[in-house]
């Protein structure tokens, strides 16, 4: 029993090392002492970007464009990405129309009321935390564990999401659309091996529906 145990540890050392890397940088980002935007700024990079890239760079020393950092393959993650689009926007419109989705639909006042705000929210704000994310759960999570799990690494990245969310009590209607887009989000990148068709069709996504609010309801 020991001798498998310890065979077990060996074989495995690599993927439970990236399963204490990642939980350590989920609990610590969620404890970090933010009172403004440059910390929290500074615990998105420092633990969604920089400890894992290190991690990655010089620990297991691997090719970074195996964990998304490519072009991939562009047919499929464009193909993908139009898909998941229409999709996306399609359950936004349901939950719009069948839901009280808009009562926790949060955008702050100056975005709502100035134009230059949202366009230097959506292109430097949202573009910067989509690109944080993706390149954690979907590069680095996800992509690490797609030998081993094959197609189910594509729910173990969504469910470090969610854990993500339940630690920082964000578990609502507006949050559970972005765990839709978690999960299409590594549909894209499983299949294209790349984040940069997943992040942009995020990034297309949260654009369009922060607009559609902001014209429709808040206004």
């Amino acid at each position: 029993m020991q001798n498998k145990f310890t065979m077990f540890i060996l074989k495995e050392k690599e993927n439970l090392l990236t399963v204490f890397v990642t939980l350590f940088c989920l609990l610590s980002f969620s404890l970090f002492p933010v009172r403004d935007i440059a910390q929290n700024a500074t615990a998105m990079v420092t633990f969604l970007f920089l400890i894992p890239f290190l991690y990655l760079k010089f620990i297991l020393k691997k090719d970074l464009g195996d964990f998304g950092l490519q072009i991939g393959n562009w047919k499929k993650g464009i193909l993908f990405s139009v898909i998941t689009l229409i999709v996306f926007f399609g359950i936004f419109l349901w939950l719009f129309y069948k839901t009280k989705f808009t009562d926790y639909y949060f955008l702050s006042d100056g975005i709502r009321s100035s134009f230059f705000l949202f366009v230097f929210y959506e292109f430097f704000e949202a573009l910067f935390k989509i690109f944080l994310f993706e390149f954690f759960f979907r590069g680095f999570l996800m992509l690490n564990f797609t030998k081993r799990l094959g197609a189910w690494s594509i729910l173990l990245q969504l469910v470090a999401f969610v854990f993500l969310l339940f630690i920082f009590k964000s578990l609502n209607l507006q949050f559970l659309l972005l765990g839709f887009a978690a999960f299409f989000s590594g549909f894209i990148t499983y299949y294209s091996r790349s984040i940069w068709y997943s992040f942009v069709t995020t990034f297309l996504f949260i654009f369009l529906c922060d607009a559609f609010m902001i014209k429709f309801i808040i206004q």
